[in-house]
């Protein structure tokens, strides 16, 4: 994809709501359902859609880096959301961390796991 002197930048946002069959427009629907459900309801609306946007041109930016080939699909912007559902477990996690060192030895309770046996009682 080339700019012509008319900076014709709908072309960098396009490709996202371009597809190419009906099982490519389905999987990236019900991927944007699951996933981008899930991030809207811990970002709120203007943040999920931010980010969406700007992974969607990232995306199709760097595809234009990459070949030269037509790209269409909204998969820049649905690995945009994965990583910040990833992003967000990892901060999730180095929180619970940081909190777990700071209040000291926890103990450890095993009695939530029951394991299956093919013994009767």
């Amino acid at each position: 994809m080339q700019l012509n002197s008319s900076f014709e930048f709908y072309r960098w946002f396009m490709p996202m709501f371009l597809h190419v069959d009906f099982m490519h427009i389905t999987f990236n629907l019900l991927s944007q359902l699951i996933i981008g459900g899930f991030i809207e309801r811990i970002f709120g609306f203007w943040r999920t859609l931010g980010i969406y946007i700007i992974s969607g041109v990232g995306g199709t930016l760097l595809g234009c880096l990459i070949n030269d080939k037509i790209s269409v699909g909204a998969s820049g912007a649905i690995f945009g959301l994965c990583s910040a559902l990833v992003l967000l477990c990892s901060e999730i996690d180095r929180m619970a961390d940081s909190q777990l060192e700071s209040s000291g030895p926890q103990p450890v309770s095993y009695t939530h796991l029951t394991l299956p046996t093919n013994r009767e009682v």
